[in-house]
């Protein structure tokens, strides 16, 4: 991945030097020398610009351009035509599957005239919201592919008996692009789903005699809709100035161990004590395709990006949210990010959310001067609140670089490198005021390693409980030094 002089090297000047012969240059990786690198006198932050100046100067990102994540009406054509033929066999669960892919793959038009919703951010240190219709698109008349999708994938909707997502379908297929010459059977559909819900069929309905295969799918699709309308617990009394949690918990720091939640008093057993939406949330890649991007609930009839055809929404309301907030920065990326085995340090970029580099620059810069603040205080904002809605009280959660071995270190500059240069090819972060690329400077460009780098720790050392089975999510919430009971729901 990384071409290396062949030279001797010192690795940081601070710390006790390492030298590496000439010939074993060619062939470095961290990933597997690092546990041979040993400083005597590691300091963490202290080293880390040392480590991405060496980064910088002896490491070449191989990559010249994104990998390709756009659309295609050819593939998605050809997913239809076979998923068509898994449905005359029915096989419908892999027909939903090949029709859903090719809904994905399928050019889109321009989402225009979407409203964004207001965000409840802090108004200082808030999230600049991206018009949807920045993603691009196509004319409606280069939708034929998209429309065909939705309208293939209504006849599987109707045959498992999931009326409303049928009728769902057909509304979508006629609003992008459908031949008008078949709309007639999509409106006969449509009316057999009415006369269905009319007659008070359930959805979902199981008949003993149907097809094996239908009925294991209509039971996982069952299963979706039930995670999907799972809500998260009522915070019945929240502390006034912390939302998210109870009043029977607050803020104290002690200054050997740092901060965290305490109670304030008697708590009962099976009591809420806090729920926190999270502020930053990624999917493992094997279910991108299966679940939304946002809330991250399956989708039983995705939505797709109208930018690239690696994401789904399982809602309108989703995927406005989604595209308007941190998709933005990882719409061009994500298909490189994947092929160079970043996923795990996705996170350190969906912290950053629709910001460019002069944003975070400026954000960053205003928020260090937050440093002098009583520590129980920091990431409050000038009403006394703490937010979790805002970055401010992400910036200041702890973070202990020391405590990742040095290899670890290493390997984690090496990995924003390659994400900060995805970013520099996306012309989207490194951007004047007026949204247009401008070239970066090793200086900036160093500034944002370090920032991932900073973001991918405090995200580790913040999150809660054990990986979740769909993916990750950091909360701002302070850790507890008693076992309290919390409920993150993302």
């Amino acid at each position: 991945m990384f071409n290396v002089q062949p030279k001797f090297v010192h690795i940081v000047k601070n710390c006790r030097v390492v030298k590496i012969e000439a010939e074993e240059m060619a062939s470095f990786d961290f990933g597997r020398r690092a546990p041979e690198l040993t400083l005597a006198h590691y300091r963490g932050e202290q080293c880390l610009d040392e480590i991405l100046e060496w980064v910088w100067d002896n490491c070449k990102f191989d990559c010249k351009a994104l990998v390709e994540s756009g659309k295609s009406e050819d593939r998605a054509n050809m997913l239809r035509l076979h998923g068509n033929q898994c449905y005359k066999a029915q096989n419908y669960a892999d027909a939903l599957d090949l029709y859903n892919q090719s809904i994905m793959a399928a050019p889109h038009p321009v989402l225009d005239n979407v409203g964004i919703e207001k965000s409840e951010d802090n108004t200082t240190f808030g999230f600049p919201r991206i018009d949807p219709a920045r993603y691009g698109g196509v004319a409606l008349e280069k939708c034929s592919a998209l429309g065909k999708g939705f309208a293939n994938r209504s006849a599987v909707m109707l045959c498992l008996g999931e009326y409303e997502k049928c009728i769902e379908d057909v509304d979508l297929a006629l609003e992008h692009g459908y031949l008008e010459e078949l709309r007639p059977k999509l409106e006969e559909r449509r009316f057999k789903c009415q006369e269905a819900q009319k007659k008070g069929e359930p959805s979902n309905c199981r008949h003993r005699n149907g097809n094996l295969q239908k009925l294991i799918l209509q039971n996982i699709l069952g299963e979706m809709k039930s995670t999907s309308a799972k809500k998260p617990p009522v915070l019945r009394d929240p502390n006034p100035c912390i939302p998210a949690v109870s009043s029977a918990v607050s803020v104290s720091h002690w200054p050997n161990k740092g901060r965290g939640l305490v109670a304030t008093r008697d708590i009962k057993p099976g009591e809420v004590l806090g729920v926190e939406r999270a502020f930053a949330v990624f999917l493992r890649q094997h279910l991108l395709g299966t679940n939304c991007s946002t809330c991250t609930h399956p989708c039983v009839n995705p939505l797709p990006c109208p930018g690239c055809s690696k994401v789904v929404f399982c809602s309108r309301s989703c995927r406005v949210k989604g595209l308007s907030e941190d998709h933005w920065l990882e719409c061009k990326i994500l298909s490189s990010v994947l092929v160079h085995g970043l996923e795990e340090r996705t996170c350190s970029y969906k912290l950053l959310k629709t910001w460019n580099f002069r944003q975070m620059k400026s954000i960053y810069n205003k928020l260090k001067k937050d440093k002098p603040t009583l520590p129980e205080k920091l990431g409050f904002d000038k009403s006394g609140k703490y937010s979790s809605s805002s970055f401010q009280a992400i910036y200041h959660l702890d973070q202990d670089l020391e405590a990742f071995p040095l290899e670890e270190v290493i390997s984690l500059c090496m990995d924003a490198f390659r994400l900060t240069k995805l970013l520099e090819l996306s012309k989207r972060f490194f951007v004047n005021h007026l949204g247009k690329p401008v070239p970066v400077t090793k200086e900036d460009f160093l500034y944002t390693c370090k920032i991932l780098v900073n973001n991918y720790t405090k995200f580790i050392q913040n999150s809660f409980g054990n990986p979740r089975p769909r993916g990750d999510a950091t909360v701002p919430s302070e850790k507890s030094h008693q076992p309290l009971l919390f409920s993150c729901y993302i």
